[in-house]
C-alpha cells in the first residue's frame, strides 16, 4: 500500500510501501528495487538493506544531498536513508508517543493514528518539516536531529 512518495534530483521515485514496511525505489528506467526494509517484517532497526525495520513507513521527502526521509508512523520516528543506503533514526524513539522537542531520541511525535501524518518536506538547509497531525503542530528537525515546534500547540 503506497503511503508516501518523493522524487529526487536524479528522477528516482521513492515509495513508502506501508503494508510491507519497506521503501521502494523506482529508477527512471522503470527498475523497481527495495531500498530499505524487508517485506512483511515490521519493527524498528537501523542499518542497511533488508536488516532495516520500519513499522508503517509513511510520508517521504528528499533533500538536495540525495537523502530520503521517512515518517515511520507506528514507531513515531523520522528516519533518514543516505544515498549509500544507510538508514538511521533521525528523531523520536520507537514505540514512544507524545510531544516533546529535543535532540534525537529525546523528541516525541504522535504520528501513528490512522497513518495520517499530514506531511513531510525538506527546506534548502536540509531541515525536515513534519506535520505532526495528532499533536496539532508543525515541527522542524535539523540535519543533526534536533526537533523544535514551529507552530501549533500539542493537546
Amino acid at each position: 500500500m503506497p503511503a508516501g512518495m518523493a522524487v529526487d534530483a536524479a528522477g528516482n521515485v521513492f515509495v513508502a510501501d506501508s503494508a510491507n514496511h519497506t521503501i521502494r525505489k523506482i529508477k527512471p528506467e522503470r527498475l523497481v528495487i527495495t531500498r530499505a526494509g524487508a517485506a512483511s517484517q515490521s519493527g524498528s532497526a537501523d542499518g542497511a538493506g533488508t536488516a532495516v525495520r520500519f513499522n508503517g513507513a509513511g510520508r517521504l521527502a528528499t533533500d538536495a544531498g540525495g537523502n530520503v526521509f521517512v515518517a515511520d508512523l507506528h514507531n513515531n520516528t523520522v528516519g533518514k536513508i543516505t544515498p549509500a543506503g544507510m538508514v538511521s533514526t533521525l528523531a523520536g524513539a520507537a514505540g514512544q508517543i507524545g510531544s516533546a522537542d529535543g535532540a534525537g531520541t529525546l523528541a516525541r511525535f504522535n504520528l501513528a493514528r490512522f497513518q495520517s501524518v499530514s506531511g513531510l518536506a525538506t527546506d534548502a538547509a536540509s531541515n525536515v518539516i513534519v506535520g505532526d497531525t495528532y499533536n496539532h503542530t508543525i515541527r522542524k528537525i535539523t540535519p543533526d536531529g534536533v526537533v523544535s515546534t514551529l507552530a501549533g500547540s500539542a493537546g
